[in-house]
C-alpha cells in the first residue's frame, strides 16, 4: 500500500530519504525545514515546505497524513505534532539504540573505543530515543575511524536502512521491537569532553588517539571541542595525532623531538606524533617562538582545574549559537590613531591614562553600565558610525579569569545599532539593553573560531574594548582598552604605544569629558547634536583658525603676486604635501614649463583647460600654469558659457577644440579621488582691465584659492593653525 507523510529535518540525509518515498509512489504532504537546499529541492518537486514547526498545523490544514518522519532533526518535536500522524511518528538516530541515545553518538562511540556502531529508525515517544525499534543497521568501525568518516558511514547506512523501512511499512511486514532500558546509555545535548578537551598525557597512547579522532569532523563544523595540549603558558589545538610503534621512556607529556611542524610526545605507553599544532583560533603556530623544543613538557591538568573547565564549558555551550552568529557578522569599530611615527619600528608596549568623571545621574542602570554606555555613545558620536561592534568585558566574566582565561573569551562583541536621528535617551536605552543581552549570554570558548569553518582564518580581534573592572589590564587584547570602575566614576585608558600616542589619548579624554557633561542635559535631542567641543574650542576652530583674510593689491593678478614672492624668497619652501616639498623658484619653473607646453598644444584665449588630479603638488602647479599662461582663473562658481541646446551642461568632458561646445562646470566635489577644475585662458590675463567679465571673475577669486590643504594625521597645536596646513602667502 502507499501512504502519506510529513518530514521534518535539516541535514543532508533528508533529500535522499524523500526521494526513496517518491520512488515508491508515496505522498509527501509537507516538509518542515529551514535548510535552503532542502527548501529549494521541495520547490522543484512541488512539495509544500514550511520553515518552522509552529507552521505545521496550518500547513496540513486538517488534512490527515499517515507517518511523520524526523530525519536529522535536532529539535524536540512537541507532543501535539507527534499526535498528528494516523499511523505513527518515526525518527532516525545515528547510533545503535538503546546504546548511545542522545546527541553526537558517533563521537562518543569512537571516544569509548567501540569496535562497531549502527543506525536506528525507531518510533517516537515523549522521552527522547526510547521508542520501539523499527529498523536497525550495524557495521564495524575501522581502526583509524574519525567522527567525520563515521558520520559518512551512518549517512550511507541511514539511506540503505530507510529503503528497507519504507518497504516494510508499505507491505505491512515491519515489526516493532521494544528497547531494553537496562542497556540504555544517554549523552545529553550539552555534554562536552571533560576539561575543555585538554589531553591527559598519563593515559595510554591508543586512548589519546581515539579521543583526538572522536573530535575530528574534517571540513565540517565541529559542534563539540578540539583536543588541546597545555603547557608553559600555551594552550594549543591538536587536530590530529598518530600512535608510533616506539615505547615512551620519558615522563608523559615530554616533547621528544620537533621536526618542522610535527611534534613527537611521550605518553604512558607508546610515543605519539602531532603533525601540526594550532592556535586557539585555528592559526598556525611558530613552535620555536612558543618555546616548544625537545624537553618541553605538556601538562596534565590538576583535578580541580579540570573540573572547573568541565563545569564552565558545559554551561557556556548553551550560548554558542548566539556568539557564533555575532562573530559571523562582526563589524569592528576603529579610531584614527593620530600616531605619526612608524609603528613597525616601535617596541610593543602599553601605557595608561586615567580619567575621573562624576557618575551619570540616571535612575535606571548600574553605574558601571551607565559609564560604559556613555563611552560607547561617545565613540559612535566621534566616529560618525551608528552600527559597529566593540569588545565588552562585563563583571560576570571574572570567573573565567580564575585560571581559565586562556580557554574562554574575556571580551565579547557588543553590537551597537543606533538610529541616526534618534534621541540620546533612546540611544542610551538601546546600548544598555545590548549590554544586558551580552551579559546574559556570558561568553564563549576561544576554540569556537577554529570549530566554525567560515570563521577560520578571520581576524576577530576588536581594536577597542571596554572592561568593567577597577584595575587596568595587564596585557590588553585591544589597541585601546578602557577599564571602567564599578562605581562608574573612573576609567583607565590603556593603549598600545605603537598605535596611539599620548596626545591622541588625552584629546579623546578631553572630548569625552565635554560629551559626558552635555549628554544627560540633551536626552531629547539627537545624539549627533551633543557637543564634543567646549565653547572656547569651538570659537578657536570656527573663528580663530579661519581668520585667514589678507589684504593684497587690488589691481594685481594672482600669478603676478606669486612671481613677486618668487623674486623675494626664491629658495624658501612654498609648498609641502606629505613627504614632498617645493621652493618658490622650483614651483615657478614647473608652472612656466607647463604653460609653455600648453601654448604649444594650442591653448589660448577662451579655451577651457581641465585639471583632474588628486590633491598634490602637481594640482597646484596646474593651477599656476593657467595663470602664467596669460590666462584667467575661473572658480567653480564663475560664469562659463553653456553649449547649444541639447548639450548636457553638467557633463565633465573637456572640449577637444576651442570651437567645441563648452559645458557648464560641474558642481564642487569633495571626493578625495579627484577634482575637476576648469580655467579659462584669457588673452591679457585675469586682472587685465577692459576685458568683459574678467574683473568680475577675478574678484571672486581670493588668494586662498592658491592653498593646498595637506592631509594630516594629527591635530595642530592648541591656539594655532594646524601644523600640516602649509599656505602660500604673499608676505614672505
Amino acid at each position: 500500500m502507499t501512504f502519506s507523510a510529513l518530514i521534518l529535518g535539516e541535514g543532508a540525509l533528508l533529500i535522499p530519504c524523500a526521494e526513496i518515498l517518491l520512488r515508491h509512489e508515496h505522498t509527501i504532504q509537507t516538509i518542515v525545514s529551514a535548510n535552503d537546499v532542502i527548501r529549494e529541492w521541495a520547490q522543484e518537486q512541488k512539495i509544500r515546505c514550511v520553515s518552522r514547526q509552529d507552521e505545521v498545523l496550518s500547513s496540513v490544514d486538517g488534512r490527515p497524513f499517515d507517518y511523520l518522519f524526523s530525519i536529522a532533526n535536532l529539535s524536540i518535536i512537541p507532543t501535539r505534532i507527534l499526535a498528528l500522524p494516523r499511523l505513527g511518528a518515526i525518527n532516525f538516530h545515528d547510533g545503535p539504540l538503546p546504546r548511545y541515545a542522545g546527541l553526537h553518538a558517533t563521537t562518543w562511540a569512537i571516544h569509548n573505543q567501540e569496535t562497531s556502531h549502527g543506525v536506528t529508525w525507531h518510533e517516537m515517544r515523549e522521552v527522547v530515543d526510547t521508542g520501539a525499534i523499527l529498523q536497525q543497521c550495524t557495521f564495524a568501525l575501522a581502526a583509524d575511524e574519525t567522527a567525520f568518516t563515521l558520520n559518512r558511514k551512518c549517512f550511507k547506512a541511514g539511506i540503505d536502512s530507510f529503503e528497507e523501512l519504507v518497504k516494510g511499512l508499505g507491505d505491512g511486514t515491519l515489526r516493532a521491537v521494544p528497547q531494553n532500558p537496562s542497556e540504555r546509555t544517554y549523552f545529553a545535548k550539552h555534554k562536552r569532553p571533560a576539561a575543555q578537551a585538554c589531553i591527559d598525557w598519563t593515559l595510554p597512547a591508543e586512548h589519546i588517539a581515539a579521543f583526538v579522532r572522536s573530535l575530528d569532523f574534517g571540513p565540517y563544523p565541529n559542534p563539540l571541542e578540539v583536543p588541546k595540549a597545555v603547557g608553559g603558558g600555551n594552550v594549543l589545538l591538536v587536530p590530529k595525532l598518530e600512535v608510533l610503534p616506539a615505547f615512551s621512556e620519558s615522563p608523559p607529556g615530554t616533547v621528544l623531538a620537533v621536526d618542522g611542524d610535527s611534534v613527537r610526545v611521550a605518553t604512558s605507553s607508546n610515543q605519539v606524533v602531532i603533525p601540526q599544532l594550532l592556535g586557539l583560533g585555528g592559526e598556525a603556530v611558530n613552535l620555536g617562538a612558543a618555546g616548544i623544543t625537545a624537553g618541553y613538557r605538556f601538562e596534565t591538568l590538576p583535578a580541580d582545574t579540570a573540573a572547573t573547565l568541565t563545569r564552565l564549558g558545559e554551561s557556556l555551550v548553551r550560548h554558542e549559537e548566539f556568539w557564533q552568529q555575532r562573530l559571523r557578522q562582526l563589524s569592528p569599530l576603529e579610531l584614527l590613531s593620530g600616531y605619526q611615527g612608524t609603528s613597525t619600528q616601535r617596541a610593543e608596549s602599553h601605557a595608561t591614562a586615567a580619567l575621573s568623571v562624576p557618575p551619570i545621574p540616571r535612575a535606571a542602570g548600574e553605574p558601571a553600565d551607565l559609564l560604559t554606555a556613555a563611552l560607547i555613545l561617545y565613540l559612535a558620536r566621534t566616529t560618525g558610525r551608528t552600527s559597529f561592534d566593540i569588545g565588552f568585558g562585563h563583571v560576570g566574566l571574572e570567573e573565567s579569569r580564575s585560571g581559565c582565561g586562556q580557554f574562554f573569551a574575556l571580551q565579547v562583541p557588543v553590537h551597537v545599532a543606533l538610529d541616526g536621528d534618534g534621541s540620546v535617551d533612546a540611544a542610551l536605552r538601546a546600548v544598555l539593553n545590548e549590554l544586558a543581552s551580552a551579559r546574559a549570554n556570558r561568553t564563549y570558548a576561544r576554540s569556537l573560531v577554529a570549530r566554525t569553518p567560515e570563521l577560520r582564518g578571520r581576524d576577530i580581534r576588536l581594536p577597542i574594548g571596554i572592561v568593567q573592572r577597577d584595575e587596568t589590564e595587564d596585557a590588553p587584547e585591544n589597541d585601546l582598552t578602557i577599564a571602567v570602575s564599578r562605581d562608574g566614576c573612573t576609567s583607565h585608558w590603556t593603549y598600545r604605544t605603537a598605535v596611539f600616542d599620548h596626545a591622541r589619548i588625552l584629546e579623546l579624554q578631553r572630548t569625552f569629558t565635554t560629551f559626558r557633561q552635555h549628554l544627560t542635559a540633551h536626552l531629547d535631542a539627537p545624539l549627533a547634536s551633543v557637543p564634543l567641543l567646549t565653547d572656547a574650542e569651538r570659537e578657536r576652530l570656527l573663528v580663530t583658525w579661519n581668520a585667514t583674510h589678507k589684504a593684497y593689491p587690488d589691481d594685481t593678478t594672482v600669478h603676478e603676486l606669486f612671481e613677486q614672492q618668487v623674486k623675494r624668497t626664491p629658495a624658501a619652501v612654498a609648498l609641502v604635501c606629505e613627504d614632498q616639498q617645493r621652493s618658490y623658484d622650483e614651483l615657478n619653473r614647473a608652472a612656466n614649463k607647463l604653460a609653455r607646453h600648453l601654448r604649444n598644444l594650442g591653448a589660448g584665449p577662451e579655451v577651457l583647460v581641465g585639471i583632474c588630479l588628486e590633491r598634490s603638488i602637481d594640482l597646484l602647479t596646474g593651477r599656476l600654469r593657467d595663470s602664467q599662461g596669460r590666462g584667467g582663473l575661473c572658480s567653480a562658481r564663475s560664469s562659463v558659457p553653456r553649449g547649444p541646446p541639447g548639450v548636457d551642461g553638467r557633463r565633465r568632458a573637456v572640449p577637444d577644440s576651442p570651437d567645441a561646445a563648452r559645458p557648464a562646470p560641474p558642481a564642487p566635489s569633495s571626493s578625495r579621488e579627484g577634482r575637476v577644475h576648469r580655467q579659462r585662458l584669457g588673452e591679457h590675463g585675469a586682472g587685465a582691465r577692459g576685458q568683459s567679465g574678467q574683473r568680475r571673475d577675478r574678484q571672486r577669486l581670493e588668494l586662498c584659492h592658491l592653498y593646498i590643504r595637506v592631509h594630516r594625521q594629527a591635530q595642530g597645536r592648541d591656539g594655532g593653525t594646524p601644523q600640516r596646513d602649509e599656505l602660500l602667502r604673499g608676505d614672505g
